[in-house]
């Protein structure tokens, strides 16, 4: 399997391309930086909305979106649907809170289908070349990082309570919490592989990379974080490897004798190892079993839910249209002892998408993201960014996050055009070697 790199070779897109790349670049400092005016000036949620605008408008100016010929029907009926309901269930409910809350959740998960949607099309176009797309990866990985940094040094980034752990954990300027971990994750191959290439040396690029992510990965302290910390030294022993024969020998035999006494240490002080473990998350999984700590909540959101959804009177029409994401938070609220408006939904997305718009919204949802995967797709991505992937799907089906949330969307669809079917032959070396 081929290892990431970013050399970048001369770009077939014009000069034009910058700005089809803006809103990738505006979306960057605002998700990372954006927690500094958040409380007064949401400029994520602002941007964001007239991003969707541009992008609903430039689907229907082109009047040639990504995919097959009936690709145009497909997109009006998902957005008729998508954009009706909250509609629907304001005149059920007859609250504007939940007008606004079904909003909400109608265009943060019909945000990744356009932003991807867009990135496609313009790069087919040749407004977006390899090098934009390699660059809002790597923006949001060194601002993700310098975030973090800005956000401890200052005394003014946010903190991660919670988690079942007792450990404080921070955020830096970003908004959301498990959003840091899986930006961590989605963007760690890529900045590796940067830092290898701007030091020009190979030991001391992969070097800092692993100092980096596990310095990140453990000063946000969540399962996703931590993978990150994971993934980000895989990436740099893959990089190692790429060295001559001497350095994988070295490389090698360094980690073999850094296992063996680890794993002597660890033996000496398992019982005040395990009972630091018992005081974070690790104690789901060391009571519960893998499952309940991958899924460490959720089964309660689901009994607190379902009954609420299965016995209602119109249990019928929410298998096939929904029931609302208000309706659904709603539910969580008596079961879990909850205060009133601080319900939650299952933060599982293949169940929020079922039970907030039905098996039809479902099924639409995703004939658009097949129909776009046609034309994307993850063609010879190396090892380290397909694990990535498989980490955030695993994160998307067990704890949420991922589709509803436009910060790792984002990074998802540029990783995702970036090894589109096109690119991949037009660039058949990029950014592999």
């Amino acid at each position: 399997m081929s290892i990431l790199t970013t050399q970048r070779p001369a770009s077939r897109a014009s000069a034009s391309f910058k700005w089809a790349a803006l809103p990738i670049y505006l979306t960057a400092i605002a998700d990372t930086f954006g927690g500094l005016v958040h409380e007064f000036l949401p400029v994520s949620l602002l941007i964001r909305a007239m991003l969707i605008v541009y992008f609903i408008a430039y689907m229907f100016r082109t009047n040639s979106p990504v995919g097959t010929s009936g690709s145009l029907l497909i997109w009006v009926v998902a957005l008729g649907y998508f954009l009706f309901s909250p509609i629907v269930h304001y005149l059920l409910l007859l609250d504007e809170r939940a007008l606004g809350v079904e909003v909400s959740s109608a265009l943060r998960l019909l945000y990744f289908p356009l932003l991807l949607n867009y990135l496609l099309k313009e790069s087919e176009k040749g407004a977006l070349g390899p090098n934009a797309v390699m660059g809002g990866l790597l923006l949001y990985g060194y601002l993700v990082l310098a975030s973090l940094a800005l956000g401890e040094w200052s005394g003014l980034g946010g903190t991660i309570g919670g988690r079942g752990s007792s450990i404080e954990a921070g955020k830096g300027f970003m908004i959301g919490a498990n959003e840091v971990g899986l930006m961590l994750l989605l963007t760690c191959s890529f900045v590796v592989a940067d830092l290898v290439l701007r030091s020009r040396s190979r030991v001391v690029g992969a070097c800092s990379g692993i100092f980096v992510y596990l310095l990140a990965g453990g000063y946000v302290f969540t399962k996703s974080s931590l993978a990150a910390s994971l993934l980000g030294t895989v990436a740099a022993y893959r990089q190692f490897m790429r060295g001559g024969p001497g350095l994988r020998l070295v490389v090698n035999t360094v980690l073999v004798v850094g296992i063996v006494f680890a794993a002597l240490r660890i033996a000496d002080y398992v019982g005040p190892l395990l009972d630091a473990l018992a005081q974070t998350f690790f104690a789901a999984l060391l009571d519960d079993g893998p499952v309940a700590f991958l899924m460490r909540g959720r089964e309660s959101y689901i009994e607190a839910i379902v009954p609420g959804l299965v016995d209602h009177d119109l249990a019928g029409a929410f298998v096939l249209f929904g029931a609302g994401e208000w309706f659904v938070r709603e539910l969580s609220v008596v079961p879990l002892g909850l205060e009133r408006l601080e319900g939650t939904t299952f933060e599982m997305d293949l169940f929020d998408l079922v039970a907030c718009h039905g098996v039809i919204g479902l099924l639409l949802y995703v004939m658009l993201i097949r129909m776009l995967m046609g034309r994307g797709g993850l063609w010879r991505a190396p090892l380290e960014v397909v694990l990535a992937i498989a980490g955030t799907l695993m994160h998307s089906l067990l704890a949420g996050h991922v589709l509803y949330s436009p910060q790792v969307t984002t990074i998802l669809a540029l990783v995702i055009v970036l090894y589109s079917k096109r690119e991949v032959a037009l660039n058949p070396r990029r950014p592999l070697r």
